[in-house]
């Protein structure tokens, strides 16, 4: 009786490890779907629209009710929206982000995302990211040009919303933080803290991983000793001798 007892929680397990499993997977496929989905709407940006070439820049006009965003080295605008001197600082913006590479940060935050989908954790860090690439694009613009013309576009563009949530968006991002850090000093100490949530993230998914292979050794060593009970002929009619075999381990019992 006590091995049927064992081998039906074996089972169990088995199928809740199995269902587990199933909705994880499912939640990569649906992530993986919806980013392949943004990349096919790029894509017909790009073909639908004639690109103008700036040095190594691709430059693809949006209709005017399109939010302003860059994606690697292609930057999606419509100077008519913003007059002469505002299309020269939202180019300035999408332009920083191209040449400090923020699409490469995104792109490696949404990989994080999607095979870690059930950590909230991992989706504030990746705001977090796309938050402080804002501040560093805002931050630039604001030395060449006029910040409160620059915070006058900001506040036009923020009703567009986002395009796409693996892009640099111009008009992404919490309004009322970026106007704040444009016009506060940023000390060192800032920058060093911003590397703290990473930390504190990776210690999470290094504690998860340890967790999971001590259960799965854990496992696999019951698994060997009821192999050893079945070919030694250990059965319910000798009991004591089943249980001297898991003696010093009470969560077998």
């Amino acid at each position: 009786m006590e091995e049927i007892s064992v081998s039906g929680s074996k089972a169990s397990t088995h199928s809740l490890f199995y269902h587990l499993t199933l909705i994880y997977i499912s939640g990569i496929c649906f992530l993986i779907l919806r980013y392949l989905k943004g990349l096919f709407q790029i894509s017909k940006l790009i073909r639908s629209h004639k690109c103008k070439r700036i040095h190594k820049l691709k430059i693809i006009p949006v209709p005017s009710g399109y939010p302003v965003f860059s994606f690697f080295n292609c930057i999606f605008i419509n100077t008519a929206s913003f007059g002469k001197s505002g299309a020269k600082s939202v180019f300035e913006h999408e332009r920083i982000h191209v040449r400090q590479g923020h699409s490469f940060d995104l792109l490696i935050t949404e990989i994080i995302c999607t095979m870690n989908w059930f950590n909230p954790l991992v989706w504030i860090y990746k705001k977090n990211i796309a938050q402080n690439h804002e501040y560093i694009a805002d931050r630039q613009v604001t030395v060449k040009y006029q910040t409160g013309r620059y915070l006058q576009l900001l506040v036009n563009q923020a009703l567009k919303g986002n395009a796409f949530s693996f892009s640099n968006c111009f008009s992404c991002s919490n309004l009322k933080k970026r106007m704040i850090m444009m016009t506060k000093k940023q000390s060192n100490k800032f920058n060093i803290l911003n590397y703290i949530p990473a930390l504190f993230i990776g210690g999470i998914l290094c504690t998860a991983f340890t967790c999971i292979a001590t259960e799965t050794r854990f496992h696999d060593s019951k698994d060997r000793r009821l192999r050893q009970v079945k070919v030694n002929g250990y059965n319910e009619s000798n009991p004591h001798r089943l249980s001297s075999l898991f003696a010093g381990n009470p969560s077998w019992h």
